[in-house]
């Protein structure tokens, strides 16, 4: 890997050289100083001291850090906007590299333009990389050249760029690969009115807050056309923002819950309208009014997915859209299944009433996190699919915090891809495989390929969603015969690291989802087919995969439940059930 990584540093400089080199540090010193300005920002100060301090793990030397009025030299690296090398950068988030004779600029846009232009200096010039949170490469070079006429400007593909596994969590790792933090500057994702109007504090006294359905009042969700509801929540809002008032974002979203109010006085207008949207948004606009200086977020999903047919969302409103329920398996642009082609529909029309929309999208199976589910190589066609509509903000929903099929893998090229949709994917698999699976790379690259390809020969006949048990592909890529298939695979992984622990339990952890398909499979036909030992050898697979799931890091099966121990005494029960 250490040589894999040197040789692609040397490649890069070739490319952006003309023949001439500006060394950085010859024999482990340095005739450079790094300057910021006098007055620099948090932002500078960060970037120029993680830039010294992986020049110093890179060379073994210190170069200092001085304000841009100290004593001058001749070779400097100048990071952010320093007196007499300022530059102009449109995004943000832009970044900007470029030498000048003995001079090397590192400068951006005035959020974290500065510090993700260092991060991608030294990935790109200087060979560094960070693929998880704990797993990084940086080469040892003491003496450390760049070509001298680099000039690298680039902008994010989209303004608010976010995804949700374990690693991308960590700030060090979202800020190294240019995405923002999970909703930053926002409060409340969504689903707002659960905490704004909570059952347990309003329902008894007040059962009128909530939704009639099936002829009850149920705290399941909200009657918006209750005055005293938005009196309620305004209040609640109101206190949130004294609070918090550098939130930009607010969200005033319904329960997570597919239901509609149906009292005389919401049912009318959901008849007479696109359903439920008709109460949701006259709502949310009436807030927007009520904070002019705030955006307010609400979710277009599930059965508020269609726009309103009698009123458009305020300016400042923000339609937070959601492509849940869709085959996974297949592009969002040309996915055939009903749910797809109505996602695509109702952005459409949202899309024809407002610019401000933003994506919530799903990157994972939320419901069998460790179940095979090959749906990477829909990444970025997504990804390009939501730029080509001029979307500004996307969010890839995956497992949160906790390790999940390829999570890992999914986490790094996910957050490649918010950056740079035009990524070459192929290399960027195979360059993670190779750092993370090590000596395993090439027989994890052939199962990610295989399932892959099975995937989508069967995935116009059954759809596979973000919440699809393995059951729905037994018959397509979960065949017993591909199963047999992909654990000779993995037979051939795990020989090929049987000396490194590491690189072994890394691939073991990816081998749980095989074991968790067979399981649930396995469960299934138990029904038909029940006798001694086939549910002696059920149980004993299932004792193996959770202390398995234990050991290897795996705190659930689903998203934030089901432990590996709550799933055994789950199967365990549902098979002697049978």
């Amino acid at each position: 890997m250490k040589v894999a990584c040197i040789f692609f540093t040397f490649i890069l400089s070739y490319f952006y050289s003309n023949g001439q080199e500006i060394f950085l540090a010859k024999n482990g010193h340095s005739e450079y100083q790094i300057v910021i300005p006098e007055k620099a920002t948090q932002v500078e100060k960060i970037a120029s001291n993680e830039l010294q301090k992986y020049l110093r793990q890179i060379t073994g030397t210190f170069i200092p850090v001085v304000s841009e009025f100290k004593l001058r030299r001749k070779k400097e690296i100048l990071v952010g906007n320093v007196r007499g090398y300022r530059v102009s950068v449109d995004h943000e988030d832009g970044i900007l590299i470029k030498t000048a004779k003995d001079k090397l600029i590192i400068s951006g846009g005035r959020r974290k333009g500065v510090l993700y232009s260092v991060y991608t200096f030294l990935e790109e010039f200087l060979g560094c990389r960070r693929y998880t949170k704990e797993v990084s490469f940086i080469p040892s070079n003491r003496n450390l050249s760049i070509a001298n006429d680099i000039d690298l400007s680039r902008n994010p593909a989209f303004d608010y760029r976010n995804a949700l596994f374990e690693d991308d969590i960590d700030k060090t790792f979202a800020d190294w690969h240019k995405m923002n933090y999970f909703f930053e500057d926002r409060m409340y994702p969504a689903h707002s009115l659960s905490w704004f109007l909570p059952a347990e504090k309003y329902f008894v006294q007040h059962p009128e807050y909530y939704a009639l359905i099936n002829g009850k009042r149920n705290p399941a969700q909200v009657c918006f056309s209750n005055p005293d509801v938005f009196k309620v929540v305004k209040g609640v809002l109101q206190h949130e923002i004294n609070a918090r008032p550098n939130n930009k974002v607010w969200s005033v979203s319904h329960p997570d819950y597919p239901f509609s109010c149906s009292c005389n006085l919401c049912k009318p207008k959901h008849d007479n309208g696109n359903g439920f949207i008709e109460t949701l948004l006259p709502f949310v606009n009436k807030m927007a009014d009520a904070f002019p200086d705030k955006i307010i977020s609400t979710l277009a999903y599930n059965q508020s997915m269609l726009p309103s047919k009698t009123l458009k969302p305020r300016k400042n409103v923000e339609i937070m859209f959601c492509f849940t329920n869709t085959n996974r398996m297949q592009p969002l642009k040309t996915a055939n299944d009903p749910q797809s082609v109505a996602c695509r529909s109702a952005l459409a029309k949202w899309q024809q009433q407002t610019a401000n929309i933003f994506i919530w999208d799903y990157a994972a199976n939320y419901f069998h996190s460790m179940s095979p589910f090959p749906n990477w190589s829909t990444y970025q066609d997504n990804i390009q699919f939501f730029r080509s509509l001029s979307i500004k903000q996307v969010f890839e929903q995956g497992t949160g915090r906790q390790k999940s099929e390829f999570s890992e893998l999914r986490s790094y090229l996910l957050a490649k891809l918010l950056w740079n949709p035009e990524l070459d994917v192929d290399n960027t698999i195979n360059e993670f495989l190779n750092a993370y699976y090590g000596p395993a790379s090439g027989y994890l690259k052939k199962y990610l390929d295989l399932i892959s390809k099975f995937a989508r020969a069967g995935s116009s006949a059954v759809p596979i969603t973000e919440y699809s048990s393995p059951l729905a592909a037994r018959q397509t890529y979960l065949s017993n015969q591909h199963l047999r298939d992909y654990n000779q695979i993995f037979d051939s992984a795990e020989r090929a690291v049987k000396d490194n622990r590491t690189f072994l339990n890394r691939v073991k952890k990816e081998r749980l989802a095989l074991s968790y398909a067979e399981i649930e499979i396995g469960k299934e036909n138990l029904k038909r087919q029940k006798n001694i030992t086939s549910t002696a050898a059920l149980q004993n697979k299932v004792a193996s995969f959770s202390a398995n799931a234990k050991l290897l890091g795996v705190s659930f099966l689903s998203f934030g439940e089901r432990s590996p121990d709550q799933y055994k005494m789950q199967t365990f029960s549902e098979i002697n059930s049978k």
